[in-house]
């Protein structure tokens, strides 16, 4: 079997409850290393993260 190329990848989330419940409930992955903003789970063997942004993220327009 080919070597897996792993990534991390981390996602911005608006609610302080969004980062556990989204990798927990939504994905349905157990919850790895983790504080009261930043969630972390195993996704397949990547890492995925959700982390608690401070203000609404900006669409950017090219």
């Amino acid at each position: 079997m080919p070597e897996l190329c792993r990534f991390h990848l981390a996602m911005p989330v608006h609610a302080s409850a969004a980062p556990r419940s989204f990798c927990g409930e939504l994905l349905g992955r157990p919850e790895g290393r983790s504080v009261d903003h930043w969630a972390g789970s195993d996704l397949f063997g990547h890492q995925f993260m959700a982390r608690l942004a401070p203000t609404p993220a900006q669409p950017l327009w090219y």
